[in-house]
């Protein structure tokens, strides 16, 4: 836990997510919001972290609703942020569009809505 922390101080810092750095980055990084989380190793040392959530804001979920044919309650949702973006776009994910997220100094950032590549 002591590496994932670590690792989200560095990610806040280069990256800016989380938007705002919780107090408690524990339980941040092991939510029980989360569906599932996993963590990347190389040679025995925490390279990555990636949970999986399933819901934001209400006009996301109906975007990948709508997009996907789907129920809401059938969809997940993953990080943004330029190193992610570039991933999901390499391994297939699709832009469906964007919403804006409100934070809450009263303004917003675009979250954009990927689908996943087809099975």
């Amino acid at each position: 836990m002591g590496a994932c922390t670590k690792l989200a101080e560095l990610v806040h810092s280069t990256d800016g997510y989380p938007f705002r750095l919780p107090d408690d980055l524990r339980a941040f990084i092991a939510s029980d919001q989360a569906l599932g989380a996993w963590v990347a190793e190389r040679d025995g040392k925490v390279i990555g972290h990636v949970a999986l959530h399933a819901r934001t804001t209400p006009a996301v979920m109906t975007m990948a609703s709508v997009a996907l044919g789907l129920p809401t309650h059938r969809l997940g949702v993953v990080s943004t942020h330029t190193a992610a973006i570039a991933l999901y776009e390499r391994c297939g994910w699709t832009r469906i569009g964007l919403v804006p997220f409100p934070v809450g100094d009263g303004t917003a950032v675009d979250e954009f809505v990927y689908v996943g590549p087809p099975d």
